[in-house]
């Protein structure tokens, strides 16, 4: 019998938005300290490619992504957002919580 999952509740124009959000703050950031593009690629070792679709997309690996919060002095914010005692804690419960059928693994 087929597990039957509930759609996620956060909406996937949320996260575009979100997205978008976080990559112009970034921008402005770059912008206000008169960074180029060019600079901020050559400082974190992001391509200049990546950070340019970043800019305009909000799309960017993880990894880029902390290169360019750290150098831009983000690193506090980040830690403080995702590292201290939340209410959703872990995937797990976060999933029980939003009434979510985890599929149990084969042996």
């Amino acid at each position: 019998m087929p597990v039957e999952y509930r759609r996620h509740p956060i909406e996937l124009d949320e996260v575009s938005e979100l997205k978008k959000h976080i990559a112009h703050s970034i921008k402005q950031q770059r912008i206000s300290e008169h960074v180029t593009q060019k600079e901020l690629a050559y400082w974190t070792k992001v391509s200049y490619g990546s950070l340019r679709r970043f800019e305009s997309t909000g799309e960017i690996s993880l990894d880029s992504f902390l290169r360019l919060a750290t150098l831009l002095g983000w690193k506090k914010r980040l830690k403080d957002s995702f590292l201290k005692d939340l209410p959703y804690c872990n995937v797990s419960w976060y999933m029980l919580r939003c009434h979510y059928k985890v599929p149990k693994q084969k042996k």
